[in-house]
């Protein structure tokens, strides 16, 4: 993809989000006293709880990963108001509808369609607030419902899907996916294992029946493709292999993925028009003409939060979505709140909470997925590869406090979930071969995010003069990254002191230093990326780039410390197969000669070893073989005086 295609989805990602501002008032109003069951039938406290638990499910499941950019500082906390102020209240409604049977306009609790969406919305609200408060005593209500002698998971286990209410031989990929998500959700919740065997069942059912849907397409009987069915089949595929659980069904994730993507290409390909699907049968009715049709935003948004790979090619027909969102909100009484009613529905109709929700929770998953995309392609552009474990550096110790400071303040954060509170951006310095690039892979593995290292080529490919021009290229780039661990090594020309002589006039440099201050400062702003830059000339860069706000902590790496060579050269000597003789005489007899050897020296120094003592014709005692090669890579170390003014600069530069 070309800057102008990022620049034109970028767009879009900011038309967006001033759309989220005009409508962020919506939730407050949902969450109001009148709001979500003003929009209601004022029937039975079944439905209201049901409708409740439904708007919890879906606003949960679009806020999982907020960020702290406006508007959407604001409507997370407004997310959060919502679930809190009714979470006890479901608690509370859900246990005593399902205590008393209650009966409702699908029939006495526990039902295929209440039941599932209510535990749906009790169980991911506490994923969502990490609360305990009044969940814990529902949990053998919550397990009696699902895998009781009536359970409504029963289904699942003894025929691999629910079927339609009111008619037990037919499927229902709709009641399917809310009893599945129930009970992957409950596992989750409650620590326990029950799921494994009904994603097996549930599997089986899925692939005959997305291939019969499939079928129907090429055959005489497309009347038959029912667009909202298939929708479910694909998010019920999603929920089977969500959370690297393919491991467990003995199945081809790749050979299933291709046909899930098959069906979604004839969803779009022949069922979709003007921004909505065609017309689908309800998920349900009953004799009393009461029946439940599904919108098109309703699934189409979470297929947008579970599966935004699925919409790698149809990124134009979301754009028909969200125009289709913005041309049918209807004003309420308060500014910057909105809400809307079905597609089939009358325009004199009452708009409801389950359709303003499927909006809202569309609009803020099509934000992530403009995200993603803009992400992906930006890695591409700079050529991000995916991530590689290393078992080295797996077992890498990091050196000195450093470990702590990156354990405490990045990656348990950022792994946590508490991103607000980690720390994105460091500098690395000292002298050469200390480890920094090392370091850099090593919170790369951590974090579980791909390592990209920017060097001074990014830069200066075009020459001198461009590379102004080509740095905001470079950063407009990387502002679009996520997930990533992004290593700036020995590009000091970036950033050089404002008033020293230099590889370009100081005129160039001054301006070129001035103008990455506010590129760094963004990119730290961002969030979303973790950044190192790794330098051996500290005092040489700006002083205004050391500031904190720009880099949140600066750490000097010596040559490593008595103990930590130990272990170091214990590990090389293992992986270079060195006889136990010489580890003995590196590691514990001559470790003292190794003072001022940096891991780079280090890792020469036992490839040399190893070498000589494998491949010379005249063998040496292992004593001398050590001691002189020893003595031969001092030569190549840094000496006491350079390793004098790191320590020094170290007292005056380090921070965090």
């Amino acid at each position: 993809m070309e800057l102008s295609e990022l620049n034109l989805v970028d767009t879009k990602k900011k038309e967006l989000l001033v759309f989220l501002n005009e409508v962020s008032e919506s939730i407050a109003f949902l969450s109001n006293d009148n709001g979500i069951k003003s929009h209601l039938k004022p029937e039975k406290e079944t439905f209201h709880t049901t409708s409740t638990a439904f708007c919890l499910y879906y606003l949960s499941t679009a806020s999982i990963s907020f960020d702290n950019r406006k508007p959407l500082t604001y409507i997370s906390k407004e997310v959060n108001k919502l679930i809190e102020k009714h979470y006890p209240q479901l608690l509370e409604n859900f246990s005593s509808n399902h205590k008393d049977r209650i009966e409702t306009e699908v029939g006495v609790l526990p039902n295929n369609y209440n039941t599932p969406i209510q535990i749906c919305g009790a169980l991911i609200s506490y994923q969502k607030l990490k609360k305990t408060d009044g969940l814990i005593e529902y949990k053998e209500q919550i397990k009696s419902l699902l895998f009781g002698e009536e359970g409504i998971a029963k289904g699942l286990l003894s025929d691999g899907f629910i079927s339609r209410i009111g008619h037990q031989s037919i499927p229902s990929a709709y009641h399917t996916y809310w009893v599945l998500q129930s009970v992957i959700l409950y596992d989750e919740v409650f620590g326990d294992d029950h799921s494994k065997m009904y994603r097996n069942t549930v599997y089986k059912w899925l692939t005959d029946t997305i291939a019969k849907q499939i079928s129907y397409s090429y055959s005489s009987l497309p009347q038959l493709f029912d667009v909202i069915e298939a929708s479910y089949l694909t998010l019920s595929y999603l929920l089977i292999f969500s959370n690297d659980s393919s491991h467990d069904i003995n199945i081809s994730y790749a050979d299933s993925k291709k046909m899930v993507e098959h069906l979604f290409k004839l969803i779009f390909d022949n069922h979709f028009q003007n921004g909505v699907f065609s017309k689908s049968l309800p998920v349900f009715s009953n004799s009393k003409n009461y029946s439940v049709s599904c919108p098109t935003i309703e699934p189409i948004a979470l297929l947008i939060a579970k599966g935004p790979f699925l919409f790698l090619e149809y990124g134009d027909l979301l754009d028909n979505i969200f125009k289709w969102i913005n041309e049918n909100k209807i004003s309420t009484n308060k500014a910057n709140s909105y809400c809307w009613r079905s597609e089939w529905e009358h325009f004199s109709s009452k708009p409801s909470s389950f359709m303003s929700t499927c909006a809202i929770t569309f609009l803020l998953s099509y934000r992530s997925y403009l995200e993603s995309k803009l992400s992906s392609e930006a890695a591409k552009a700079l050529g991000v590869t995916p991530l590689t474990k290393n078992s080295f550096i797996d077992a890498y110790k990091y050196p000195g406090s450093l470990g702590k400071i990156v354990s405490e303040l990045i990656v348990a954060p950022i792994k946590e979930g508490n991103k607000n509170l980690a720390h994105y951006s460091m500098v690395l310095y000292g002298p050469p071969g200390t480890s920094k690039t090392t370091i850099s892979k090593k919170i790369s593995q951590d974090l579980d995010w791909p390592l990209l290292i920017i060097n001074s080529s990014y830069f200066i490919r075009f020459g001198f003069d461009k590379i102004d021009s080509e740095a905001e290229k470079v950063f407009r780039l990387l502002s679009y990254l996520k997930n990533t661990v992004v290593l700036f090594d020995e590009v000091e020309e970036l950033v050089l002191n404002r008033d020293g002589q230099h590889m370009v006039s100081d005129k160039d440099s001054r301006m070129l230093t001035t103008s990455m201050l506010p590129r760094i400062n963004d990119l730290r702003n961002i969030e979303k990326i973790v950044f190192l830059f790794a330098t051996n000339h500290i005092g040489s860069i700006d002083g205004a780039i050391r500031r904190s706000g720009r880099f949140d902590f600066i750490q000097c790496v010596l040559p490593p410390t008595k103990s930590e060579r130990k272990l170091i050269l214990k590990e090389l000597c293992v992986k270079y197969k060195l006889p136990n003789i010489i580890q003995e005489l590196l590691i514990e007899d001559y470790i003292s000669n190794t003072e001022r050897f940096c891991y780079s020296d280090l890792k020469d120094l036992v490839k040399k070893i190893t070498l000589k003592y494998f491949n010379s014709k005249i063998k040496l005692d292992e004593g001398e073989l050590v001691l002189r090669s020893i003595e031969d890579k001092s030569h190549g170390v840094i000496s006491e005086i350079e390793l004098g003014k790191f320590k020094k600069a170290k007292k005056e530069f380090d921070r965090g």
